[in-house]
């Protein structure tokens, strides 16, 4: 099974977002003399066991480049996921095929309702947290029957309080997905697992969530449960969904709802929900 360093990735990724010797390098087209000064920049906040070297070899689809903040992010994460490539003077070059099925470290970041083959179930969009596509978008439907199979496995519990009760209570938790050898440009889900650590990373966020006693208690407070919630987990550690939903006259139903910025701008999410076509939303 893989070995994590999740918790170290992040920790170095936040550094690196914050860092202005880095993010003042946005803009300008990296010339082979201005090259080096990012890469020492960036290698900063790396642990030192990583030479510059292949930290150098991992930057270089940067060179000759001009540097945005999507750009910077994706080097981001491809570093930081690939940490123990690193350490062992490999670089890191981003997304390849696996020869062999290949566990990742996933997290949730959205749940959405589906229904495939007359099964009712959800989509689940992941972010890779480590490997050659750290960073990365995957998503992979899962029936209603096979979530509440697993939800123990993520950390739900009767007897802790921590009731499973919808999908939506996934997003910001952890898992790992086994990508297979019959990749393309997408990886391919096949299996999902969840290890001791994550399970214990879960139940701290569920805690959250069903906003236990000296845990955590809604800040506006609110008595509907998270996961009916409209604010976002931009604005609220406990959201379920990414953005804050916006309260509007909707063109197509005519009445006042709550539109979903990440889903569309046009129409509410009930009449989405109604209308939108069922398929890979990744």
């Amino acid at each position: 099974m893989v070995k994590l360093f999740v918790a170290e990735g992040k920790a170095i990724r936040d550094k690196l977002v914050v860092a202005d010797e880095v993010s003042n390098f946005i803009g300008s087209s990296l010339s082979t003399d201005e090259f080096p000064q990012l890469v020492d920049a960036i290698c900063k906040y790396l642990p030192p066991s990583i030479g510059q070297d292949v930290v150098s070899t991992t930057l270089s689809p940067l060179l000759s480049q001009e540097v945005t903040e999507e750009g910077l992010d994706e080097m981001f994460w491809r570093l930081t996921g690939n940490l123990d490539l690193l350490r062992a003077g490999r670089p890191a070059t981003g997304w390849c095929v696996p020869v062999v099925d290949t566990w990742c470290p996933v997290l949730v970041l959205r749940a959405d309702k589906r229904t495939e083959r007359k099964r009712a179930g959800y989509f689940l969009r992941m972010r890779m947290l480590q490997g050659p596509g750290s960073g990365m978008i995957v998503g992979k439907f899962f029936s209603n029957r096979f979530l509440k199979f697993i939800a123990g496995d993520f950390g739900f519990s009767q007897r802790a309080a921590l009731p499973y009760v919808s999908a939506l209570d996934m997003v910001l938790l952890q898992c790992c997905v086994s990508i297979s050898p019959k990749s393309s440009d997408k990886p391919k889900i096949t299996k999902v697992t969840v290890l001791s650590s994550q399970k214990v990373y879960n139940k701290q966020q569920l805690q959250i969530r069903f906003r236990k006693p000296k845990v955590f208690s809604c800040p506006k407070l609110f008595k509907h449960a998270c996961r009916q919630c409209p604010i976002g987990y931009k604005d609220c550690v406990a959201g379920t969904h990414e953005f804050t939903f916006k309260s509007m006259l909707c063109d197509i139903c005519k009445s006042k709802a709550w539109f979903d910025p990440e889903l569309s701008e046009e129409m509410c999410i009930g009449c989405y929900n109604k209308f939108s076509v069922v398929g890979d939303p990744v």
